[in-house]
């Protein structure tokens, strides 16, 4: 379905620097780390995500409508067949390229607190959540509305001389608009632990029925390992590090991946413990990506890719975990459910028991308990293979 193009692989550090991990290096009191690698590909504009028994645009929506990684169905069957209309998700990220076709006209700008103070995504994150979110081919929520609030500058980091600042004034104008148990927060980003920053997502969740939605955040480490495999303690690999992760009435996201033998895994860069509620595909995601001048990109190597409304690229981390947790709380507001519930309901709803290496018996240097839920993400319609026996169905109709 998707064509790649003749410039297909881009080196997509959206960092001042590179860390000898690969990782991208920010400020040290605000990182954002976009993972690695992103792969430009071209919508032939046939595959479609509708909602209720399509195929799935990318493998993080086969996996959330299924109990277990192996089988996957190829499809999306979301919760009760609902698609995100009449809710609101608040993107705090980049910026989003509102005239994407992925949007279909229901992404606009809201406040715009960072450089360029444009109606600019130039660094493409927060498109790239956006789709994730909400994109007609890619969304867990195809039809729910996007408002983007940039605090994210070019380089996909905060501004040096006002960051935080930037952050709060985003809380304050999505308070004064945001209509309570109809909108969801998602922030895929992560600062260092701030108890004020905390104490303002508590109180957007609980007084002003606003879902938050948090990534618990990528690190970067000298040790390589994972919990299981004998890595250390590190505490900055602990989401309860960093805000908004650590905030309790957050919902906090931890990434996923399928490893070689069909098991869910903690993606390697993924943050971990007992901060982190819930776990959600965060590996080789394909989403909406905005027009850009990729001038910046010939100092590795690239050359002026042509401008499109229509690319999707692939991407990895938390902060492509998150925003399939904020599709899900969309999909649950429309069926009813009050913000203050949102949490709990996607909890109970989880799979429990089918993760490996996300350190659920982890404990610190000082032998605490720290470890993290074994749960995944999901956000089924509850009926295996709907989507395959539709298509069986339909087929046998169309041969009579």
């Amino acid at each position: 379905m998707f064509k790649i193009s003749s410039k297909v692989i881009l080196a997509f550090f959206l960092a001042i620097a590179a860390s000898t991990d690969g990782h991208s290096t920010l400020n040290a009191e605000s990182d954002v780390v976009l993972e690695n690698e992103f792969v430009v590909v071209e919508d032939d504009g046939v595959q479609r995500n509708l909602g209720g028994g399509n195929k799935a645009a990318n493998w993080g929506l086969d996996r959330i409508d299924e109990r277990k990684l192996d089988p996957l169905d190829g499809c999306y069957d979301p919760y009760k067949g609902l698609d995100g209309t009449g809710i609101t998700v608040y993107v705090i990220d980049s910026g989003i390229r509102t005239r994407h076709e992925e949007f279909e006209g229901r992404a606009s700008w809201g406040r715009i607190l960072t450089n360029p103070r444009k109606k600019l995504d130039c660094s493409g994150h927060g498109t790239h959540v956006a789709g994730i979110i909400g994109g007609k081919t890619y969304g867990v929520a195809p039809k729910v509305n996007l408002v983007a609030v940039k605090v994210l500058n070019c380089d996909n980091g905060f501004d040096d001389n006002g960051g935080f600042d930037d952050i709060m004034q985003a809380f304050k104008w999505i308070k004064e608009r945001a209509v309570p148990d109809k909108s969801v927060v998602n922030m895929s980003w992560g600062w260092s632990k701030n108890e004020t920053m905390n104490k303002e997502v508590n109180e957007m969740a609980t007084d002003h029925g606003i879902v938050m939605v948090a990534s618990a955040r990528n690190y970067r480490s000298d040790d390589p390992k994972d919990p299981d495999e004998g890595g250390v303690y590190d505490v900055d690999r602990q989401a309860c590090s960093w805000s908004p992760a650590s905030a309790t009435k957050a919902i906090t996201v931890g990434a996923t991946m399928e490893n070689d033998n069909m098991l869910d895994k903690k993606r390697r860069s993924s943050n971990w413990g007992s901060c982190v509620d819930i776990w959600a595909p965060g590996n080789d995601i394909m989403s909406a990506f905005p027009n850009l001048d990729w001038s910046w990109g010939r100092k590795f190597g690239y050359d002026y890719v042509s401008q499109s409304d229509t690319w999707a690229i692939v991407g990895s981390g938390t902060s492509m975990a998150t925003p399939f947790v904020a599709g899900a709380a969309a999909l649950l507001l429309q069926d009813g459910y009050k913000a203050i519930e949102v949490k709990q309901k996607l909890l109970d709803m989880a799979t429990p028991g089918q993760l490996k290496g996300i350190g659920d018996k982890l404990k610190d240097t000082n032998g605490n308990d720290v470890s993290s839920p074994n749960l995944m993400l999901y956000i089924g319609d509850g009926v295996a293979n709907t989507c395959n026996r539709r298509r069986t169905e339909e087929f046998l109709r169309g041969s009579k």
